[in-house]
């Protein structure tokens, strides 16, 4: 669905190759060979839509099976293109047992057979998505263009935290504390992508030196959480990541077969998954936007990119206080677990945060724009950044994360 209201909201050339391109990088920190196949099929995907002007329902359809091959050609080509060196590789990264079970669940004829079924895949998940937009956003697209007072026009407005003049306060967006404002927002922007290199894309695997750095940075966020003040958040990564641990040293060796291969897979991916997402919850818990903003104009960030981020941090914890109301609403009408209504979760929660992100994504970067984001003029900051003793110390941190990699890798190290 995101898919498709992207294309369907820009319905410009280069929405979807985006998209593409910028899942390809994310996934392309463990596996390099997912940035081209998500290129390619970003850019065939753009095409296919737009032969449909991305108002055609089968072009759409068609366009998110062609994105779902993305996995395909990142991935699982390689095992058949190579398969004897890939599996030697897996078997080095995650046991002998884990390769044998992957070889056995993709025998070569599945060459032919899994990008069809991922194509198909994608296509029927494209058709459901449209079948959910055709009945929630064409009828609030007809109800916004019934006629109605102003009255009633601001009676069923709703503010968004910080946007063109009113007040964050109004709103129960989740508001960033100041325990740890005293470090740099760039210091903060270095950490995140430490933690990326060496979680998520796996820097210098197979090293013993590089694992214990990633072991102490997946453990970072936990300390940091703790220091400000987030005590639920950290409680509640401390419990999966425990959790993840147990469930790899003692359920999968009772398991076997496909069954094991899904659980493996899963549980390696949330280990490399959530310290990438608990630091960089961090920071945007620690950060206010404007002295992200402040912070990027020191380092002559061009203005488009300061604006984007500026407008993502304050999307996310507007999105998380609609959803908190989401919740809430949809509780009352017994659209939860236990109350009858369960089949209708997902209908009625995620449709509302989808419609409801992109108005505040518009209304965001109109307010952003109001401010004078978009000037050419240099603007001027209330908030007050720089580099401190607290800086210096994420800073020798994070060199020799990126030192003990170097002789890591030169053999210097073990």
């Amino acid at each position: 669905m995101p898919v498709l209201l992207l294309a369907t909201k820009v319905r410009r050339f280069g929405a979807l190759t985006l998209l593409g391109t910028l899942c390809g990088l994310v996934s392309g920190l463990e596996l390099p060979s997912m940035i081209p196949a998500g290129i390619i099929c970003g850019l065939l995907a753009d095409l296919i839509a737009m032969r449909g002007s991305y108002r055609n329902k089968t072009t759409l359809m068609l366009s998110t099976g062609m994105l779902n091959l993305m996995w395909f050609g990142g991935s699982y080509i390689l095992i058949y293109m190579n398969r004897s060196s890939m599996l030697g590789q897996i078997s080095q990264g995650y046991g002998a047992d884990y390769a044998n079970t992957v070889s056995a669940l993709l025998p070569q004829w599945t060459a032919v057979a899994l990008p069809i079924a991922m194509f198909i895949a994608g296509c029927i998940g494209g058709w459901l998505a449209l079948k959910v937009m055709r009945k929630h956003f064409e009828r609030r697209s007809r109800m916004t263009a019934a006629p109605s007072s102003s009255a009633a026009g601001q009676a069923h407005a709703r503010p968004v935290a910080g946007a063109l003049g009113v007040p964050a306060a109004t709103t129960h967006a989740w508001q960033p504390r100041n325990t740890w404002n005293g470090v740099d927002p760039r210091t903060k922007i270095l950490y995140v992508m430490t933690v990326d290199v060496f979680s998520l894309g796996m820097a210098g695997w197979g090293s013993m030196s590089t694992t214990v750095v990633s072991a102490v940075l997946a453990f970072s966020p936990l300390v940091l959480l703790l220091f400000s003040g987030r005590k639920t958040v950290a409680a509640c990564y401390g419990v999966m990541v425990a959790l993840c641990y147990v469930l790899s040293a003692y359920a999968l060796p009772l398991l076997g077969g496909a069954l094991a291969w899904m659980l493996y897979a899963s549980v390696h991916i949330l280990v490399q998954m959530l310290p990438c997402v608990m630091s960089a919850y961090w920071m945007l818990a620690t950060t206010s936007a404007s002295e992200l903003i402040a912070a990027l104009q020191r380092m002559h960030v061009p203005q488009p990119v300061s604006m984007a981020l500026a407008v993502m941090f304050r999307f996310f914890p507007t999105a998380v206080a609609e959803q908190r109301a989401i919740n809430d609403a949809m509780r009352m009408r017994g659209v939860r677990f236990g109350g009858g209504k369960a089949s209708q979760m997902f209908e009625y929660r995620i449709v509302p945060l989808m419609t409801n992100s992109v108005r505040i994504a518009d209304e965001l970067t109109q307010s952003a724009l109001t401010r004078g984001l978009g000037a050419r003029s240099s603007r001027t900051s209330i908030a007050h950044v720089g580099f401190h003793i607290r800086d210096a110390c994420f800073l020798v941190v994070l060199a020799a994360c990126y030192a003990t990699w170097l002789l890591a890798a030169i053999g210097v190290l073990p």
